[in-house]
């Protein structure tokens, strides 16, 4: 190779590694959306449930599924419009401890993904939602 052609063949590599960047982090992101729409929804539906149900916690899934499927008005916006299992695949995605107490909240993470590792957020986390709501709740007792 001509001493000519190398620095066009180094400016060449570089430019093809930080474009494979991109477009790697591109893919990254995309294959993590469904997860980060089901966090945000998770935190909706959880936020939702405490707000209708005097600051309550579900205890279990079937529980929290019965509740979030008979109000037609709680907006989800992971839910494709012809899917006809969304609450299985939030089970399949997301795990919820059910034994979470909002009144002496221990678990810094209550909802995470199934492994115990934290969610990929996007919007908004759901833990971040859950505290925020309970610390406005602490601060609106007389």
């Amino acid at each position: 190779m001509k001493i000519s052609k190398r620095p066009s063949v180094i400016v060449g590599i570089v430019v093809f590694a930080i474009a494979s960047g991109f477009v790697a982090r591109f893919v990254y992101i995309w294959w993590h959306i469904p997860e980060a729409y089901a966090a945000w929804d998770a935190g909706d539906m959880l936020l939702w449930y405490m707000r209708t149900h005097d600051d309550d916690w579900p205890d279990n899934w079937d529980e929290f599924q019965a509740a979030v499927e008979n109000e037609p008005a709680l907006f989800l916006r992971g839910r494709y419009p012809d899917e006809p299992d969304y609450m299985g695949r939030m089970r399949r995605t997301i795990k919820i401890d059910w034994s979470f107490d909002p009144t002496n909240p221990q678990n810094p993470r209550p909802v995470t993904r199934p492994d115990g590792a934290p969610l990929h957020t996007y919007w908004s986390d759901p833990n971040g939602m859950i505290f925020q709501y309970l610390d406005r709740q602490e601060a609106d007792e007389p």
